[in-house]
């Protein structure tokens, strides 16, 4: 469903100073139904190839083909359609809402937006979606700052799903919950996965959940892939250096 080809982002300074390349000629495929996780330190590229892939950001060189479709070579345009069948879930859930509405008026802005059917079905649908995310209704006439992280992420979670998106991508969409909170939000991204028959990229830093949660696995360092493969197999057996010291140091700190 997904293929992306020697995707590339390089960064420079304002003042002619050096250029920084994050991403260097990343290439991976993502089969339909399939979950794919990225590991590596803080700053490797991961999250930049997530908003390349999803052209929330501006790629410099490579392809990203969805359903065969370069979507680099797309105008802003053209990418409407394809908008509402790729979705994020950021890390920071309160930072993805606007803190001047209310939850139902969040919830209804993508329906509006790609102008998916009248009020009374639009309702129905984030009434729907809202159930399977275990979202209280209750929570629909109040303001971001009145929610709890759990809470604010699965109102996200619901926003993201409105539309049936069949790329989900979920950007260390866990990692600033509470631990108990963290695991009732993976079992349930794993139940709706099943049921929606989700293709998912997942980014995250906690290996147990990779594990847990993903199909395939891919190390990055320094912006580029030094390894990938099925996640059991790279977490048991690594064989890239920095990939065997990130699985001692995480197991060892445990």
């Amino acid at each position: 469903m997904l293929e992306v080809r020697e995707l590339t982002k390089t960064y420079g300074s304002l003042f002619g100073g050096k250029r920084f390349t994050a991403v260097d000629h990343v290439s991976f495929s993502l089969a339909r139904g399939k979950t794919l996780g990225f590991a590596g330190k803080s700053g490797c590229g991961k999250s930049t190839v997530a908003r390349m892939v999803l052209r929330l950001i501006p790629s410099d060189g490579g392809e990203v083909l969805f359903h065969g479709t370069d979507l680099n070579r797309l105008s802003q345009r053209q990418l409407i359609p394809w908008r509402k069948r790729m979705q994020i879930v950021f890390q920071n859930p309160e930072g993805s809402l606007d803190p001047s509405r209310k939850v139902l008026d969040s919830l209804m802005s993508p329906l509006a937006v790609h102008r998916w059917g009248n009020r009374g079905e639009r309702l129905e649908r984030i009434e729907q979606m809202a159930s399977l995310t275990y979202l209280s209704t209750e929570l629909f006439s109040r303001y971001p700052h009145q929610l709890s992280g759990g809470e604010a992420q699965r109102v996200v979670l619901c926003r993201a799903l409105l539309l049936e998106p069949e790329l989900l991508v979920l950007d260390e969409a866990t990692s600033m919950l509470d631990m108990s909170v963290q695991a009732q939000t993976m079992s349930m991204l794993r139940e709706i996965r099943q049921k929606l028959g989700l293709t998912c990229i997942f980014i995250g830093h906690d290996l147990d959940v990779l594990r847990w949660f993903c199909d395939d696995l891919i190390v990055m360092h320094q912006g580029r892939i030094i390894e990938q493969g099925p996640v059991e197999e790279v977490l048991t057996h690594p064989k890239a250096e920095r990939t065997r010291a990130m699985v001692e140091s995480f197991y060892n700190w445990e």
